[in-house]
């Protein structure tokens, strides 16, 4: 389900049932596209109360494990790494990064944002 990079990161950092367990709220996040956490628990396929349920998401999205310093900036790096190698980009992309490769800074920044309008969420 993951590309194959995210497997290998995951799986160092994360017990196998923790994997299993992201890879099951991945899948639940895009089927039902909720990110409320009862709603995560009602259909989370796990055979105990939705109490239980509740109280375990809780613990799992709180390990240290997933903090963005330990597990998630590998990803964006290497990430970032592979779209600035300049492969699968069309020539006006290919020379606006060469244009940057000739600035003396080494520092990049990414900005994320997420903005809702009516009832869509954007996300850039």
């Amino acid at each position: 389900m993951f590309p194959e990079f995210y497997q290998k990161v995951l799986r160092a950092y994360l017990s196998e049932s923790q994997y299993l367990t992201l890879e099951l709220l991945v899948l639940l996040l895009q089927s039902h596209r909720q990110v409320s956490l009862g709603r995560l628990a009602t259909v989370f396929p796990q055979p105990i109360q939705y109490d239980s349920r509740i109280r375990n998401l809780q613990r799992f999205l709180i390990l240290p494990q997933l903090s963005l310093k330990a597990l998630w900036f590998p990803i964006v790096k290497y990430w970032l790494a592979q779209e600035f190698k300049g492969r699968h980009q069309n020539r006006a992309q290919r020379r606006y990064l060469k244009r940057l490769k000739h600035h003396k800074s080494d520092a990049l920044v990414v900005a994320i944002d997420r903005t809702q309008w009516r009832d869509r969420n954007y996300s850039c």
